[in-house]
Order: C-alpha cells, then structure tokens, then sequence
C-alpha cells in the first residue's frame, strides 16, 4: 500500500526510468593531449639498477637505503610519478661515504644506532657491576 501512494505521488510515469530524471546531464570531455612517451633518463637508475650495482642486493634494501639510512649516510632518492629514482653521481656519493665508513679512524666514522644501543648496555652493566662491588 505505501509503494502505490509513492507512485501515485511521484511525477514519472509506469514504466519510465526515475534514475535518467535525477541524473545530471555528462559535460564533454575535453580532449586531452597525447600522453608524451617518457623515456628514463640515463642518469636516473631505478632501485633495482641501484640494487645491481650492490651485488645484487634486494631492492627492500634499496629503499630503506635511502630512508633510514646505514650509520648515518642515506642514499639520495627522488620520485618521479610515484617511482623511486637515484643518479649515478648520488650512488657513487653513496659508495664512498660507505668507504669512509670503514676506514679504522673512529673519529671520521659516524656512530651508528647499534653502536649507540651498546654503548647505553654497557654502561648499565657497569653501573649494576659497580652497585654490587664486582
């Protein structure tokens, strides 16, 4: 009873389609450009070039090269188009700062998290040896 007063009620007619009424009319699409072909750069290496240049490495690795870092030397990235890009002169930069790295002289090196989580240990270890005499 209550969908034959909602009929009685409406404007439409049986049988005709209540949803063309209520939709808005489709503007024209403007035409839009060609997509222009976009060809990678030589300079811009994708994570998993990066990731070849390493050894092979995951290209995980990569990424998190490039946001966390590795003892305080990050790799620079850019996006393009949501894709992660290195130049070969940011991964030469990269490699020598990881050479640095090595180099026995702790006072060139940076100190890394690990290091600095081991440090802390320590010292409370020294500091429980000396509260019980040892």
């Amino acid at each position: 009873m209550l969908f034959s007063n909602i009929v009685k009620d409406s404007n439409f007619a049986m049988g005709e389609d209540m949803t063309a009424a209520t939709k808005k009319p489709r503007s024209a699409k403007k035409p839009t450009a060609p997509a222009a072909e976009t060809e990678p750069d030589p300079q811009q290496l994708s994570l998993n070039d990066v990731a070849k240049q390493f050894g092979g490495v995951h290209v995980s690795t990569v990424w998190r090269w490039g946001h966390e870092g590795v003892c305080g030397v990050k790799l620079r990235l850019f996006r393009i188009a949501g894709r992660r890009y290195a130049t070969q002169a940011d991964v030469d930069e990269f490699k020598a700062a990881l050479e640095a790295l090595d180099d026995p002289e702790p006072e060139t090196r940076p100190p890394s998290v690990a290091n600095a989580r081991a440090a802390k240990k320590n010292k409370h270890a020294g500091r429980e040896l000396d509260a019980v005499g040892i």
